[in-house]
């Protein structure tokens, strides 16, 4: 009859059957009269009744979808009926239960959204049975989604519905775990606290996820007595009480007692109990305690030495020895990892960090073994940086000639680098060691425009002006050390920048600056290590000299042996000392500071040398002792190879056979000037002097 066109009783007939195939589990059956009363009786009083139990039986046979189709036409529509637990949602017969079914239904299938949506009005509804487990599901579609500060409302709406105890202690968990979650650890806490002053028991699953969001949140006290609990099988240690964020619910002694065991916790599992080893170590080294924490990751490491986090523990073991000194045994931990977990994640990092423990206990070649295995086995390892510059380090120790290689291969190969603008900087002053001043600059310039770091910007810039320096360009000298006084005022290069300034100006032969630069310096360097500190008062001195002002120069002079004894230009103080004694007169004494700038092993071969057995030959002139004049003025000619002051020697000895009246030996020696140092000074006053004497040496003759 249900399958006729017509009949009073049709429709009652199809809603029997279609109940019929359901008890049978007759698939088809129940989509067909489902179909019926979609298309024959869409006015039918039963057809809500027929969409909810065919809904109801597709959800149960978790075809969602199918659940959907029927439970969508009738949900927030149905006419009130006897209302039901709401645990039986399949044979429901209001429309909020309609609601919630398709609710469930939409949440199966993935349409989260839609679900939330028709839980909130369930929710929503003045029927708190309902209110409670529509809550409890948005909280849990919330809490899949990682919406835990969004979870947070639900949870505590379902608390206020007062649910069974068991239910409630689950949520209140779940709504500790939010909380945390959304960085509400206060309120978190207060929740715990309220659970243990009831002798509730937390599960290790809750406790490790408070534990770690505590971690997260930066709340290492909490979290760490959190993973106590978890290793004690939930044990309270802390026993200080917040205030409850919840009224505490009245209870018998009875009652207590058995919701606690109701609630009594369950031993953790190997899993938990190593993660919260694992958690309390990481807290100990995060706040500093690196004792405990290697301890704690001991403990972890006896106790389960194949866990997955056997790696981990050992390395980060190492990691806090090393930070108390104790480096044999960190070493040990991470050469445990690269012979036992090649595959884990802290395979890299430790052959890097057991190369730092070798360098660090002056194992060098087992240091370079051990970085060298990182950059054969791991050529693309993000280590590979540091490998390269730690190896690099340590091959120089070892006077390796790779060394300089690995830096260059670090500037070559890895640009974005952390150590590139050191390793530039380090290709650099190499380069100018090996006074190849070029390459030097060039590196100088690129590492600049790279905008390194400031340390290595500041040593940069002096780097650059002593390249200058060393290639006599003294313009050049000048602009990285203005840039480096303006950048960096209080720089511990301030003051040797503030003298090479002073000796570019000395140098351009722009004097009156110099002067006024070096007398600033005066009273800045008395403290000042280094090899420059005495260049201040010598260069004082010269200039002095230079304006003829002789005994200031001479003051200054006298001090620099005392206060500067190592000092390795010492010849040129006895030079300028000799001068200023020449000054005076004192040609005694001149000749005494002479001989000693010629006797300094610095300064034998030097120019300055050869000005000084100049001056000697000039001091008996000067007292008319001619013959011992000619002998010293030989004495330039022959020992040093400076034509300037050898040409000059043999036109002062030329003079000096003047006033002996031997003209042809004068004559000589002009010639030998004009033939043999044609291009100094000296050569045009030799060929005057040249034509006098063969005029005096022919009248002579006659």
């Amino acid at each position: 009859a249900a399958d006729a066109d017509g009949g009073e009783w049709a429709d009652d007939v199809a809603l029997a059957r279609l109940q019929l195939a359901i008890d049978r589990d007759d698939r088809a059956a129940v989509e067909r009269f489902a179909a019926m009363f979609e298309q024959k009786f869409a006015e039918s009083p039963h057809q809500i009744d027929a969409m909810r139990r065919a809904g109801g039986y597709f959800l149960n046979r978790g075809e969602a979808e199918q659940a959907i189709k029927r439970l969508e036409r009738i949900a927030g529509g149905s006419e009130a009926g006897v209302a039901t637990s709401s645990r039986n949602i399949l044979r429901g017969k209001t429309a909020i239960e309609d609601t919630f079914a398709l609710a469930i239904a939409l949440q199966r299938n993935g349409q989260l959204d839609e679900a939330l949506r028709r839980f909130a009005e369930v929710a929503d509804s003045s029927e708190p049975a309902m209110q409670g487990e529509a809550l409890l599901a948005q909280a849990t579609i919330l809490i899949e989604q990682d919406q835990h500060a969004e979870a947070v409302v639900p949870l505590e709406r379902y608390l206020e519905v007062a649910p069974p105890k068991q239910l409630r202690n689950e949520a209140v968990e779940q709504l500790m775990i939010c909380l945390a979650q959304s960085q509400q650890l206060d309120k978190a806490r207060a929740h715990y606290e309220r659970l243990k002053g009831q002798g509730q028991g937390i599960s290790p699953a809750v406790s490790l996820s408070l534990a770690e969001a505590a971690m997260a949140a930066g709340d290492r006290g909490w979290a760490a007595t959190l993973y106590q609990a978890i290793g004690s099988n939930g044990d309270v240690v802390d026993a200080e009480q917040s205030p409850p964020e919840l009224a505490a619910e009245p209870q018998t002694e009875e009652a207590a007692s058995a919701v606690a065991t109701e609630r009594k916790l369950a031993s953790p599992t190997n899993e938990q109990q190593q993660k919260s080893l694992a958690g309390l170590a990481w807290s100990q080294y995060l706040d500093n305690a690196h004792e405990q924490s290697a301890a704690t990751f001991e403990q972890l490491l006896k106790q389960y030495p194949d866990s997955p986090l056997a790696a981990e523990a050992a390395y980060t073991r190492g990691q806090a020895l090393a930070k108390i000194g104790k480096l044999e045994p960190a070493l040990e931990m991470y050469l445990l990892v690269v012979n036992q977990h090649e595959g884990s994640p802290q395979y890299e990092s430790a052959l890097l960090q057991a190369g730092s423990a070798y360098d660090a206990l002056q194992h060098n070649e087992e240091a370079l073994a051990v970085l060298d295995r990182l950059l054969s086995e791991r050529p693309t390892s993000e280590l590979v940086d540091d490998a390269l510059y730690q190896s690099a380090w340590v091959a120089r120790q070892l006077k390796r000639e790779d060394a300089l290689a690995r830096f260059a291969r670090l500037h070559r190969e890895h640009r974005d680098s952390k150590y590139w603008a050191d390793a530039t900087y380090r290709l650099a002053v190499d380069a100018l060691s090996q006074e190849q001043h070029e390459p030097a600059a060039r590196l100088c310039k690129e590492l600049i425009n790279s905008q390194p770091p400031a340390e290595i910007l500041e040593h940069t810039l002096y780097l650059q002006a002593q390249i200058a320096s060393a290639a006599g360009e003294w313009a050049a000298v000048e602009p990285p050390l203005i840039q480096l006084l303006e950048q960096f005022p209080r720089s511990r290069l301030r003051l040797a920048s503030e003298y090479w300034l002073a000796e570019s100006t000395y140098q351009q032969e722009r004097f009156e600056d110099a002067a006024a630069r070096f007398d600033r310096l005066a009273g800045e360097i008395e403290a000042v290590e280094g090899s420059w500190p005495a260049m201040v008062p010598l260069r004082r001195a010269q200039l002095r000299a230079r304006n003829k002002d002789w005994a200031e120069a001479r003051q200054i002079a006298e001090q620099i042996p005392r206060q500067y004894p190592q000092f390795e230009q010492m010849y040129e103080v006895s030079y300028l000392l000799g001068r200023c004694r020449f000054a005076a007169a004192e040609f005694a004494e001149a000749r005494v500071e002479f001989n000693e700038a010629i006797q300094l092993a610095a300064g034998r071969k030097l120019e300055t040398a050869a000005m000084a057995q100049w001056m000697i030959g000039e001091s008996y002139f000067h007292q008319k002792e001619y013959e011992t004049a000619i002998r010293e003025y030989f004495r330039v000619e022959a020992l040093y190879d400076w034509p300037r002051w050898q040409a000059g020697a043999l036109l002062q000895a030329g003079k000096c056979y003047e006033h002996l009246g031997e003209w042809t030996e004068a004559v000589a020696l002009y010639d030998r000037i004009v033939d043999q140092y044609p291009d100094t000074m000296f050569t045009e006053e030799a060929a005057r002097r040249r034509v006098v004497a063969n005029q005096r040496s022919a009248t002579t003759r006659q």
